[in-house]
């Protein structure tokens, strides 16, 4: 079975490129911000990585973050996608380890989300 990303954005034309990036391996589930995001971690079973545009709703992108990596039920690994470095040195150690700014390199986020799914079947298994 194709493993599943929840994208969102509140740009369709990123959900979009990374629908057509990541389309050759995965299922790409996009939600137009966070709170459709929610709605579809809650109605779509066995997510396994969230990629999320903290651009629009810094805070909000934050905070959910923050909901899933502490949630026993949804606790999944997460990718983020900013547009300016500065976001990270202001917000630092809330924001996921993993995280890419913008221009992004498409080959390098699927290696990326590669290696971070590897590693939690890894750690499953053991």
């Amino acid at each position: 079975m194709r493993k599943k990303i929840l994208s969102i954005s509140g740009h369709r034309h990123m959900n979009y490129l990374l629908k057509t990036t990541f389309s050759n391996n995965y299922s790409v589930i996009p939600a137009n911000n966070i709170s459709d995001g929610i709605t579809k971690l809650k109605t779509t079973k066995n997510i396994d990585l969230f990629i999320i545009d903290a651009d629009f709703e810094t805070q909000e992108s934050i905070d959910f973050m923050k909901f899933v990596s502490n949630s026993s039920l949804y606790s999944k690994p997460v990718i983020v996608l900013l547009s300016d470095q500065k976001i990270v040195d202001r917000f630092g150690n809330e924001i996921t380890p993993h995280y890419f700014v913008k221009p992004f390199d498409p080959v390098k986020l699927i290696t990326a989300a590669n290696e971070i799914l590897r590693q939690v079947l890894t750690m499953q298994s053991k």
